[in-house]
């Protein structure tokens, strides 16, 4: 393959290309966030509530765009800072940044018992930490908390 051939197999490349079939005249990172935009706000007006989870590759905070603008329009909380409160390290192995998010409904979030990230290769070889998220059923959908069985010894 040619460097050129090669450039043009990449994910990026093919949605550049998928956009432009529709006559979309944005990057892939836009649409995306268009895209989900407009999926949230639907659920949203059907009362649903919203958990949405990712490797954005997008720091909040940072400017007024993209993710961050989506989450204040839609009143999204960033679950994990509100119980944390810490947003200064990084969520991918050789980054530098928090790049790895929890978004949700602040109703959802009020019932969300606890949460974390955890340690880089804590439960396998992955290059992002894991996020561990505890909600109380009853909060969440009318149910009642059963105890988790003990760690076998």
């Amino acid at each position: 393959f040619t460097a050129s051939r090669l450039r043009s197999l990449t994910s990026h490349a093919q949605q550049v290309s998928l956009l432009e079939q529709r006559n979309r005249t944005i990057t892939p990172r836009e649409a995306f966030i268009s895209d989900l935009h407009e999926l949230i706000t639907g659920l949203q007006q059907e009362s649903h509530g919203i958990i949405l989870l990712g490797d954005f590759n997008e720091t909040l905070g940072t400017t007024m765009t993209g993710l961050n603008r989506m989450c204040a329009e839609l009143s999204l909380t960033d679950l994990l800072f509100r119980h944390t409160g810490q947003d200064d390290f990084n969520t991918f192995i050789a980054g530098t940044e928090r790049i790895d998010y929890c978004f949700c409904s602040d109703w959802v979030a009020d019932a969300c018992m606890e949460c974390c990230y955890e340690p880089f290769k804590y439960r396998g070889n992955g290059h992002h930490r894991g996020i561990a998220l505890d909600f109380s059923t009853t909060l969440l959908f009318g149910n009642e908390n059963h105890k988790l069985a003990a760690m076998a010894n």
